[in-house]
């Protein structure tokens, strides 16, 4: 049974509640956006002096920001009142989008970042690294980034690498530093005109929406954003965690987040299930593996045979493209490297020891020199101690039960577990909340 089949037997149960925060989402997000593309306002002009008709237009929608497809559907409206032709307007998003995108698909597109056609070379940055973009995006005259707001610091930019390829992708996945000059460096050879910054509320709803230039979103974004993920210490018969949406893999990290938040919701022996995709060691080996797979697939024996000689047959993108990568070779190991020593989340080498009870050496709440297995393990220690604690993931019993949580074989067992509990809180997307005291 898939994750979503799970899911919507889960929301099936009697007394279920979902959890929610201090902060309500805005209902009338369309109206406000459309507002502050007409009139301007937050240090931005109105859309009508910014975009001009002859101007073509790409809304490049990322995938963490809920109701994208209706927001960038909002943004043209407003276009089309400033005299825009839909005909120079193209939306690019990274979801499926086949619904929203019927009857549409000459404006609409998925990227792909395995289809190497559809991406175009823009540039090469100060590394050497050839970069690419989605080709609607690198051919716009203007672009218009739909992301999310207030989430802190990320190796994406508003750009890059998500609507990149997916060998940039692939290089960039553990190496935070490079990737955000990357990706600074890719967004200047577009130059988007400004961004729509969308603020994620609990079950996919638009907690805020802003139109500012860059950089201006993600400072007031963080400032409101936690108002949504903040709710009271209120405690539930039994708690279900979720790790994010269900096609998502969730590191560790999120999982020993989403872990403490549920245990500060439940009571004593109340049951706590940890829901979605997990990534661990071994599911990141098995991700990357096969997405290189992917990338090298895509070459074909011509073009690798080309690889291999001195260049001969090649166009100007494709020679300025190798010798990006030759360069980039020459680099990646002493940026891996210096990314491997720099990451807070790695684990621990066999004969690395860390005494989970020496607060005096780490401060009384300092976990950041301690691996997050370590952690994990140790919390998992303390609450079997007094309650039951469930995974719900791709993994099977022996991974699951290696990680130090219960197995649930079926759904059967599920609706078991919890239909003896008439208050079941549901926390959604859990590592993001944050529990206050009443």
């Amino acid at each position: 049974m898939s994750l979503m089949e799970y899911m919507s037997v889960v929301e099936t149960l009697e007394g279920l509640s979902r959890v929610t925060g201090v902060a309500e989402p805005r209902d009338d997000w369309e109206v406000y956006l459309r507002r502050q593309l007409k009139e301007g306002g937050n240090g931005q002009l109105p859309i009508g002096e910014q975009v001009f008709p002859g101007d073509s237009v790409a809304i490049a929608v990322s995938g963490l920001v809920p109701r994208g497809d209706e927001i960038a559907l909002a943004i043209i409206k407003e276009l089309q009142q400033s005299g825009i032709d839909m005909r120079s307007v193209s939306i690019v998003g990274v979801e499926d989008w086949q619904q929203a995108i019927e009857g549409r698909e000459e404006h609409w597109g998925i990227h792909d970042p395995t289809e190497t056609e559809g991406s175009s070379m823009v540039g090469v940055s100060r590394n050497g690294e050839a970069i690419y973009l989605n080709s609607r995006i690198a051919d716009a005259d203007v672009v218009i980034p739909v992301v999310p707001a207030g989430l802190g610091s990320s190796t994406d930019g508003y750009l890059y690498p998500a609507f990149s390829t997916r060998e940039t992708q692939l290089r960039l996945a553990h190496q935070m530093k490079l990737g955000v000059e990357e990706a600074l460096e890719a967004e200047q050879m577009v130059s988007p005109f400004f961004v729509v910054g969308v603020v994620s509320a609990p079950s996919q709803q638009v907690g805020e929406i802003l139109v500012s230039p860059r950089g201006a979103s993600d400072s007031v974004g963080s400032q409101i954003r936690q108002s949504f993920w903040s709710t009271n210490s209120q405690q539930y018969d039994a708690v279900v965690a979720t790790l994010g949406p269900a096609e998502r893999h969730a590191g560790l990290e999120y999982v020993l987040d989403s872990l403490r938040v549920a245990s500060q919701l439940v009571v004593p022996h109340g049951p706590i299930v940890i829901f979605g995709k997990v990534e661990t060691d071994w599911e990141r080996d098995a991700i990357e593996h096969d997405q290189e797979e992917e990338v090298e697939g895509d070459l074909s024996a011509e073009q690798q045979d080309d690889e291999d000689d001195e260049g001969e047959g090649w166009d100007e993108d494709e020679a300025d493209y190798r010798d990006a990568v030759e360069l980039g070779d020459a680099m990646r190991d002493e940026s891996e490297s210096q990314a491997d020593s720099e990451d807070e989340w790695s684990e621990p080498s066999s004969d690395s020891e860390v005494d989970w009870e020496d607060d005096e050496a780490l401060g009384e709440n300092d976990f950041s020199q301690i691996p997050v297995r370590q952690q994990l393990d140790g919390l998992l220690e303390e609450l079997r101690s007094r309650q039951p604690v469930f995974l719900i993931s791709q993994l099977d019993a022996d991974q699951t039960e290696e990680l130090g949580f219960g197995y649930l074989s079926d759904v059967q067992d599920l609706q078991r577990l919890l239909s003896g509990y008439e208050n079941v809180g549901l926390l959604e997307e859990a590592f993001r909340w944050k529990v206050v005291a009443t």
